[in-house]
């Protein structure tokens, strides 16, 4: 039943990257008639979907995303680094968009002209890529400590993710994604903070969560 339920919801689910998958079909060659035929539905309502007015399915978008996601990804990727087991760098190129971003800051107690002063450091982030078909890639990032963080600041002062190091993760499933984040901090105020956030980040892009208790209104 609950899968049911989960393949329903995203038969319905609008996929909010529709126009930019039409132009990139369009600038390989396909036209409106060739792309309503590929999704079995009215070149008026393809036609909308050029326009931006109505946004399709990612199953009606299936065959456009069979043959053009790769070029829509590329479009959206970051760059990671960490450290091997020889400890060597490597580099991390991660595609699909950004769903969530959070960070967790240490507080150190400072003098400054004799005054006490709390300063926020940054310690980790946490950041979730969506890349299509239920695949997220979890990213658990450090941050170096002060006197490497120096050295790279004199050598890349504008490029501040230099400066973090990342452990990567693929996850298909919500709840384990949802659990692997607040188990980033033995904070639990942080914890909560962290799982409330993701959840409304998922929810915020379409994603079904499970025990979520939802009050429709009516329009």
């Amino acid at each position: 039943m609950m899968e049911e339920k989960v393949s329903k919801n995203k038969s319905k689910k609008e996929f909010k990257q529709t126009k930019e998958l039409m132009k990139i079909a369009r600038d390989n060659g396909w036209t409106q008639t060739e792309i309503a035929e590929k999704c079995r539905t009215q070149q008026s309502i393809v036609s909308a979907w050029f326009k931006g007015t109505k946004k399709a399915t990612e199953n009606q978008l299936r065959p456009l995303l069979d043959e053009f996601g790769h070029q829509l990804r590329r479009n959206t990727f970051r760059v990671y680094q960490n450290f091997t087991e020889e400890n060597k760098l490597e580099y991390f190129k991660i595609e699909g968009r950004i769903i969530f971003n959070y960070t967790i800051y240490n507080i150190k107690t400072i003098k400054i002209n004799g005054k006490s002063i709390d300063k926020y450091n940054k310690n980790q982030r946490i950041i979730v890529h969506f890349q299509g078909n239920h695949q997220f890639i979890f990213i658990r990032q450090t941050r170096k400590n002060i006197s490497e963080e120096e050295i790279l600041m004199e050598s890349h002062p504008n490029y501040v993710d230099a400066l973090w190091f990342s452990e990567i993760s693929c996850i298909t499933k919500i709840d384990e994604l949802i659990k692997m984040a607040t188990h980033c901090t033995e904070d639990l105020n942080k914890k909560f903070e962290i799982k409330f956030l993701l959840i409304e980040a998922l929810l915020n892009n379409g994603f079904h969560v499970d025990n979520i208790k939802v009050y429709p209104a009516s329009w």
